[in-house]
């Protein structure tokens, strides 16, 4: 496989040049060199400017905020998660509407009432969601199995299948890039999944702990979401998220969102558009913050010759994977032995082409900040031209599996706002005259809010 390494010493300090450029910064080589840099930097600078131009576009209003109300821990004034938005708690809260469509008339209000509230304890944030329909024997709502809701369209942007629904986007950290999805339908089906980069990569595979509720009324339908802070990844300190809210109303072909409803590069996915959500303040700390799971296998076998000799012999195996939040936002996964047995089947494919399926990464080890790795660009009816890191290809050999003995990942935010990744794993072949295969991956990013850079990626595998 191929090696990259370090760029030289010139390409290095154009890279310097132009990150000091594009963050406005006061970048100043000497006067002698400084034109052939600056003309290296003036696409990127141009490049600059119409992303802040694109920002804050003249005479667009202010991004909404809404504010979320913190209740007691006693039943009475706690939430019961039955899609009826009847505790009093609800009430204490101001919701969020004036709802918008995407489709089909752009910037014009929606044509049914959508109201959002937001409610938190000590353990869990609570989403409330009426869904006003004159109409609430025409709802469709057909699907009730995990993560089929919503899917990827042909740009890998999020969209509903073909139920009424609402989905619910968190940027925890308000880098404006990253955030995590929660929808459900009228029948209370669960859609989770994770977004890097503003859509740039839609994990769909991706699964939280987390509840919903949904029921049919005489006004249309609500919902209640039910997401422990454990299951998200968060800054703390009372700084606002990120928040959008997306709906369809699958009879009229209706999609309407609180914010960022321009069909012009805009939508669910477009976290730099999206609202404020306020007021959460003293969230619980993630304490150690590990996850431990362990697992143990053993067998036995007893064979009988045709003399009537027996033989037995035992098997034992063992294994574990640990999750550990070194900061918020920054885990580290590790695995040792590793068992996927307990993995979800692929859907069966025919492939008619001459290229190879890209099936989606399901493994949990893997799954977590994904879309960091994901450096290059999928093709939608052919293969991809640029891709440097396939997850899928890690455990598996033209000739079948090939064991994981065990891995380490480090991926999320580090310090100053910079989106890391690494991920080292080893694997072994039964078999091979060299048994241990060592794959190691590596990749950066340096992000900063609305200005993405990429670092080099370097890859190594050592047959």
């Amino acid at each position: 496989m191929t090696v990259h390494t370090a760029a030289p010493r010139r390409a290095a300090r154009l890279l310097a040049a132009c990150a000091a450029l594009a963050a406005g910064g006061g970048w100043a080589p000497a006067l002698p060199r400084a034109l052939p840099w600056a003309l290296a930097c003036l696409p990127l600078a141009a490049l600059r400017t119409g992303l802040t131009a694109q920002q804050t576009p003249e005479g667009r209003a202010e991004r909404p905020s809404i504010r979320a109300v913190r209740v007691g821990p006693n039943p009475q004034t706690g939430i019961r998660l039955d899609g009826l938005l009847d505790e009093p708690a609800w009430g204490e809260a101001r919701p969020a509407g004036d709802f918008r469509q995407r489709e089909p008339r752009e910037g014009e209000p929606a044509t049914e009432e959508t109201q959002v509230w937001v409610l938190y304890d000590a353990r869990t944030l609570y989403i409330g969601v009426s869904a006003r329909d004159r109409e609430p024997d025409a709802l469709i709502a057909r699907i009730l199995q995990r993560d089929r809701v919503m899917q990827a369209d042909f740009d890998g942007r999020p969209q509903f299948a073909g139920d009424d629904g609402v989905a619910i986007v968190f940027d925890p950290f308000h880098d404006h890039r990253n955030g995590v999805v929660f929808a459900t339908n009228p029948n209370g089906a669960e859609f989770d999944a994770l977004i890097t980069d503003e859509g740039r990569q839609f994990n769909i595979s991706w699964r939280g702990v987390w509840s919903v509720a949904a029921r049919r009324t005489a006004e249309g339908w609500s919902a209640e979401f039910a997401i422990p802070f454990r299951t998200l990844r968060f800054a703390g300190g009372g700084e606002p998220w990120g928040l959008n809210v997306y709906r369809v109303i699958r009879r009229k072909n209706e999609e309407v969102l609180w914010t960022a409803w321009s069909r012009a590069n805009e939508g669910l996915a477009r976290l730099s558009r999206a609202g404020h959500l306020e007021g959460l303040e003293g969230l619980p700390r993630a304490g150690l913050g590990v996850e431990f799971k362990p697992y143990s296998l053993t067998g036995g076998t007893m064979e009988y010759d045709s003399a009537g000799g027996r033989s037995t012999s035992g098997a034992l195996d063992a294994g574990l994977d640990l999750k550990y939040e070194v900061r918020p936002g920054l885990v580290l996964d590790a695995t040792l032995n590793t068992d996927f047995a307990q993995v979800e089947v692929d859907d069966e494919q025919v492939n008619l082409t001459r290229f190879d399926l890209f099936f989606p990464e399901k493994r949990d080890f893997f799954l977590e900040n994904a879309g960091i790795f994901e450096f290059g660009t999928r093709g939608v009816f052919e293969p991809p031209p640029f891709l440097l890191f396939f997850s899928r290809r890690v455990g598996i050999a033209a000739d079948g599996v090939v064991p994981v003995l065990g891995g380490v990942r480090l991926t999320g935010r580090g310090l100053q706002s910079a989106t890391i990744a690494s991920a080292s794993i080893s694997t072994s072949r039964s078999g091979s005259t060299r048994p241990l295969t060592s794959t190691i991956v590596l990749a950066g990013r340096i992000s900063r809010k609305n200005s993405p850079w990429a670092l080099p990626t370097f890859s190594h595998s050592a047959m």
